[in-house]
């Protein structure tokens, strides 16, 4: 008797502890997680006008936002979150050069707490990076040979100890593990970011007109179009080797030539700016598996211009090329598919357009909020997730 009892508990447990993991199954397969975002990632673009939001789903600019009392803007780059925007000034309303924060909301940028440049010299800001982390802030000081790091993890982000390089760094960018910067300074010189110490400068050949470089997204390789020629020279990291220029076929005409370079997320194709042999703004394409430049896009009928190519930035998906014309009256951003090669109507955005003004928001997920409604064993519990939000755009589908 006493052995039938025991039985039977231990299969009334068996009983319950089956029903309990069917009710979980239904659960779990009743649970909406939110997966997608529409694709609408915000391009920033700043200029004389201040910065301009751009909406890639749209492609319609919103009106300029510029602080009272600063000056010209320059250089931009948005936090891996997201959530801010940091962009170079000329003038933080203080008398000197620095970075202003802008919180990235759903209504538009809005300017936070300035960060003002407090040394002696009157440096020559003309680059900014940050780390994947977000912790760290470098800015390139073109006048003064050095790249001055700012710590936003402190209360009051100030910058810090200016670190020492060869040249006049024209441009950084940072390493996809956040360990090193790269200053673009009559070569490359690494940075540790552990130590914010300068390694030996690397690539010399590549020399003074060198103004802008992109890595590649895994970090091996840099390439950097030399300004005044037709070249892009591909450089192996950390080793500092140059490899065979790429010739894009681009008129150096005055001097102007080839400008800056982005490199697709998938590493198949990078988009150089250029000045064409007919004297328009392009783009040229670059197959990086074969080193060979394709045919360039012609930008000058986009904008009825035969403007200055500047800045240029990529979508995270890789589908559309952002590219910047500066105008003697007026500027623009000029969308390219990169299915087609084939330019789309040019978005006003001010004027005073610089070379490495444009930054667009990187793929963040949706913040995940769920209602559960629970039910009888055996039944599904509901987990809503229909108030789960996004940044900008929304949601397009839950699994």
């Amino acid at each position: 008797m006493l052995s039938r009892m025991h039985e039977s508990t231990r299969l009334g447990r068996v009983a319950r502890w089956f029903g309990w993991a069917v009710a979980v199954v239904l659960a779990v397969m009743a649970w909406q997680v939110p997966v997608a975002a529409a694709e609408s990632w915000q391009a920033f673009v700043t200029s004389a006008n201040g910065l301009t939001q751009i909406d890639t789903g749209s492609d319609t600019a919103e009106s300029p936002v510029l602080p009272v009392g600063t000056g010209l803007m320059g250089p931009v780059a948005i936090a891996p979150d997201g959530r801010t925007a940091y962009v170079v000034t000329s003038d933080t309303g203080q008398g000197q050069p620095g970075v202003i924060p802008f919180a990235l909301t759903a209504s538009g940028p809005v300017p936070e707490t300035a960060i003002t440049y407090t040394g002696t010299s009157r440096p020559g800001f003309v680059s900014i990076a940050i780390t994947p982390n977000g912790q760290m802030l470098y800015v390139a000081d073109f006048s003064d040979d050095a790249v001055v790091p700012i710590d936003l993890t402190k209360s009051t982000p100030a910058f810090g100890r200016p670190i020492p390089v060869t040249g006049g760094p024209s441009d950084l960018a940072v390493s996809p593990d956040g360990s090193t910067v790269y200053a673009l300074d009559g070569g490359i010189t690494p940075i540790a970011t552990a130590t914010n110490t300068a390694g030996p400068i690397l690539a010399t050949s590549l020399g003074g007109n060198a103004e802008s470089f992109a890595l590649a997204p895994d970090g091996s390789e840099a390439y950097v179009p030399i300004t005044g020629t037709p070249y892009v020279y591909p450089v192996a990291l950390p080793s500092g080797r140059v490899g065979t220029g790429i010739d894009i076929g681009a008129s150096t005409n005055g001097g102007e030539g080839i400008r800056t370079i982005a490199i697709t997320p998938d590493a198949g194709t990078a988009y150089a700016t250029a000045i064409a042999t007919n004297g328009d703004p392009s783009v040229v394409p670059i197959d990086l598996a074969t080193g060979e430049a394709e045919t360039g896009i012609d930008l000058g009928a986009a904008t009825s211009s035969t403007g200055s190519p500047g800045a240029i930035a990529i979508t995270p998906d890789g589908k559309t090329v952002y590219a910047t014309v500066e105008g003697a009256n007026s500027g623009w951003v000029v969308p390219i598919s990169t299915a087609t090669g084939t330019p789309g109507v040019a978005i006003t955005a001010g004027i005073g357009i610089s070379d490495w003004a444009i930054a667009i928001t990187p793929d963040v997920p949706p913040v995940a909020s769920f209602t559960v409604t629970s039910a009888p064993p055996g039944s599904a519990t509901m987990f809503d997730a229909s108030s789960s939000t996004v940044q900008f755009g929304s949601i397009t589908n839950y699994e």
